[in-house]
């Protein structure tokens, strides 16, 4: 009768209860009791049921077991939304690891109340690499979330004494390096927990068992991206194996064949091939994975076909995928790979034949009653005793899902929304996800102010014209136009195919066209412009001959800052700066996206602009002008000028061409006017308690010289830094009788003159 010896660790916990976890054979029991030995007496029976019943469950390899208290200094985050703020100072947190020694020699270390395992060579490496993963393991956790982690009162490790009852055949000792290195098992429990369930996909879960386990075949996943294909797989795996281990008859009959506890192996291309640098290198690991594979009778699972096809080398006949062609076809690699309909045909145009050694199983999206129903299924999983899902929040994530991302397949993305509100409300200490949470989160994630998510509140033409008009001075018309599309947004009555608004602003430079740009950014996606909100694309480099090459990618492959920007950011206000200037071949690229809202590149990956407000901006039709960017009438022919220029298939999908008026007298000194006042709020005035009264002779004399009829108010700026603002700040270094307000004017000889008046505050 054999016997397994079987380390465990016991804890007695905060509630005076001891709980007891076996650290070989890896297992998702934790035994508890009342005492040490209930707890123990637990997983004594549930290790003794496992290897009389799993003959494949492997055999613990832990001797000579030891507790080692460790410290380790991490350093606690702080989260405010998107963001993260790293505390000043760290946290050392008191790791409880549990030392052995492998058959083989090696030594290995188990932090099970982290989940953390690595086996080392070197005894002097240990608390360097312990302290390496456990700071990986508790990256961006917050000062609270690490005082859930400390080292509980007591802690001991025993050693179980499993005997069994019936002779197990054991397995024969492979070994995987290459594998382990490049892959990991789906049936790994961390790699287990990255996947929910598929919901509503029983039949498609057993189509891809029947594929893999009885066809033997390799299978090509087709779906759009969220799909659930990744999901799909993952339980298509488990189940595979759990048959494996079950039915005999699945099995090799052949003594000698080496048996392994996991068969499903995932990774991704670029995985296969990092840190290879020289000529030949990846190649013969990839030989490696595949004897390796055949050892186990394993398969191999990446995560994108495409991946395989572009990765590797300078062209597709380079690439991983053309290596593994052979080995597919012999049946000595059998692979699960994922792929979008247009990345399949890319596939196939790329490298011919590859995709034909594939089964198709095709992954269709969720739509109405289902998709809500996998929704409603995620967040029960999710709950608990401590949280609730409101049964509103599942149909409103939905629904803000199709309204504002429509190009998103379900579940996929919303799946992972519901997800992430269980963690914030976690995070936030709530007991119930309703649909206000919902809806603030939703918020938080796209940047999409709470005014456009709620039907409730209404919006008026004069709200918006007002919060435009307050920052683009002088072009009461071209407000108006942009706030038709604000509305039509907010409405909902925009095609969801198209990006929500095309606009054209023509008009001379100096404006406004660029800060009402900002200013729709900020009112839309609540950014004043900066890089998350607003993306400027300035189309002046985009006229070589292979413009329309980088407007997509990089010389180095990688996605242009464009489709980066829209990929991290898809809420966004995208400008192309003086679009004349673009290369012919650019605007047959921009023709797709003002028309379905979205580019696909050489290789099939598509970005969405459905959620983007596109705005381009040109001079043409200044040029007639007499006197540009200044004037009381308004001369120029722009949409002669505009339709004289651009294709007519182009120019027929802008939604709206915007004039912009050359500026008044009137409205330079309103922006003259605007810009001093915004003086006030600098940091060096505002901390010391200085108010500035600006007098009607320092405004006229600003508006008249800080203005250039060929440039526009874009001057205005430089002018009040040298004239106001450096003479400020040489008086603010040299006040000593603060705070005070003063009085900014011209003298006798029109320099800037200052007026102090000391107040008591």
């Amino acid at each position: 009768m054999p016997a397994y010896r079987c380390p465990i660790l016991i804890w007695q916990d905060e509630a005076g209860l001891f709980n007891a976890l076996p650290i070989e054979p890896e297992t998702d029991l934790v035994g508890t009791g009342i005492d040490a030995r209930s707890a123990t007496d637990q997983v004594r029976k549930f290790l003794s049921w496992s290897f009389d019943n799993d003959p494949l469950l492997i055999s613990p390899d832990f001797e000579k077991s030891r507790l080692v208290d460790v410290d380790v200094s991490v350093r606690p985050f702080y989260r405010d939304n998107e963001r993260i703020f790293p505390c000043d100072e760290t946290v050392s947190v008191r790791v409880p690891c549990v030392l052995g020694r492998r058959s083989d020699g090696l030594n290995t270390c188990a932090a099970p109340l982290l989940d953390v395992r690595f086996d080392f060579h070197a005894d002097n490496a240990f608390e360097e690499l312990l302290t390496e993963h456990v700071r990986a393991k508790l990256a961006g956790r917050t000062p609270r979330e690490l005082t859930r982690l400390l080292r509980p009162p007591k802690v001991e490790v025993n050693e179980l004494v499993i005997r069994v009852k019936q002779k197990r055949r054991e397995e024969r000792e492979v070994f995987i390096p290459t594998l382990e290195e490049v892959a990991e098992a789906l049936g790994q429990r961390h790699v287990r927990r990255r996947f929910s369930r598929a919901w509503q996909r029983d039949e498609q879960v057993a189509d891809l068992v029947l594929r893999l386990v009885e066809e033997q075949s390799s299978v090509l996943l087709v779906g759009e991206k969220g799909v659930g294909k990744s999901t799909l797989l993952a339980e298509a795996a488990n189940e595979a194996e759990r048959r494996l281990k079950s039915d005999r008859s699945l099995e090799p009959t052949d003594e000698d064949q080496p048996r392994y506890r996991h068969r499903f192996w995932i990774t991704n291309a670029a995985r296969m091939i990092s840190g290879m640098q020289y000529l030949g290198q990846w190649e013969e690991r990839c030989e490696e994975v595949i004897a390796e594979l055949a050892e186990i009778r394993g398969i191999l699972c990446v995560e994108s076909l495409l991946d395989l096809v572009s990765t590797g080398g300078s062209e597709p006949s380079q690439s991983i995928a053309s290596f593994l062609l052979p080995f597919v076809r012999e049946r000595e690699i059998r692979l699960v790979c994922e792929a979008t309909p247009r990345e399949v045909a890319a596939c196939s145009r790329l490298l011919p034949g590859f995709v034909d050694l594939f089964q198709i199983l095709t992954v269709s999206a969720f739509d109405g009653e289902t998709a809500v129903s996998a929704l409603q299924k995620v967040a029960s999983s999710l709950g608990g005793s401590k949280l609730t899902f409101n049964k509103d929040s599942p149909a409103l994530t939905y629904r803000l899902f199709r309204r504002f991302l429509p190009y998103y397949a379900f579940p996929g993305p919303a799946a992972s929304f519901i997800r992430e509100l269980a963690e914030a409300a976690s995070r936030n200490d709530r007991n119930e996800v309703d649909a206000d949470f919902t809806r603030d989160q939703f918020a938080q994630k796209t940047g999409v102010p709470e005014l456009f998510l709620r039907d409730d509140i209404a919006l008026s033409e004069s709200d918006v014209l007002g919060e435009l008009q307050q920052a683009v001075i002088g072009q009461s018309k071209a407000c108006c136009s942009a706030s038709r599309t604000i509305l039509t947004f907010k409405a909902g009555l925009n095609d969801p195919g198209r990006p929500i608004g095309v606009l054209l602003f023509c008009g001379p430079t100096g404006v406004g066209k660029t800060e009402l740009t900002k200013r729709i950014a900020r009112y839309c996606f609540g950014s004043d412009g900066d890089r998350k909100g607003m993306i400027r694309i300035d189309m002046s480099e985009y006229s070589g001959f292979d413009a329309a090459d980088r407007i997509l990618t990089r010389p180095d492959g990688r996605p242009s800052p464009l489709i980066e920007h829209v990929r991290e950011k898809p809420f966004s206000v995208v400008l192309f700066d003086e679009i004349e200037k673009a290369a012919d071949s650019v605007f047959d690229v921009l023709l797709n996206l003002i028309e379905e809202g979205r580019l696909t590149d050489t290789f099939g990956r598509v970005t969405h602009f459905q959620s983007t407000i596109i705005v381009m901006t040109s001079n043409l039709g200044s040029e007639s002008r007499t006197s540009v960017g200044f004037g009381s009438e308004f001369q120029g022919d722009y949409e002669r000028a505009v339709t004289d220029f651009f294709r007519p298939e182009f120019f027929n999908r802008i939604d709206e061409l915007i004039n912009f008026a050359p500026l008044t007298m009137d409205a330079v000194r309103t922006i003259a006017r605007k810009e001093l006042a915004a003086l006030q709020s600098r940091e060096g005035l505002d901390s010391f308690g200085i108010k500035l009264n600006f007098t009607d002779e320092l405004i006229e004399h600003v508006a008249g010289h800080g203005f250039d009829p060929k440039l526009g108010a874009r001057p205005l700026q430089r002018f009040i830094d040298s004239f106001v603002v450096s003479p400020l700040s040489r008086k603010l270094l040299t006040e000593s009788q603060l705070p005070a307000q003063w009085t900014v004017g011209l003298d006798g000889d029109n320099e800037l003159a200052i007026t102090t008046t000391h107040t008591n505050l």
